[in-house]
């Protein structure tokens, strides 16, 4: 993952804000596998789906994120960074 253009929110943790950048960066919506196939790629980490599940549903409630169902899926879709600052 090209880090060059990575953006830290202070108020966010480190993993949530790898997913956020994670969601950036591909800039289409995103099921949990591959959020998590994804993270775990571009930052050499292990985390389970159930873990990031954690992760996203608090960047849902933080309005970062919007998670919408598609048939029987949940994406993930990250919300305008300038709407969040």
């Amino acid at each position: 993952m090209n880090t060059d253009n990575y953006v830290k929110l202070d108020n966010l943790s480190e993993t949530q804000n790898h997913l956020l950048n994670v969601l950036w960066t591909e800039n289409k919506e995103m099921t949990l596998d591959e959020l998590t196939k994804q993270l775990n790629r571009a930052y050499a980490a292990k985390w389970s789906k159930s873990q990031i599940r954690q992760f996203m549903e608090s960047l849902v409630i933080k309005d970062y994120v919007k998670k919408q169902w598609h048939k029987l899926k949940i994406y993930y879709a990250a919300l305008s960074i300038e709407s969040n600052l």
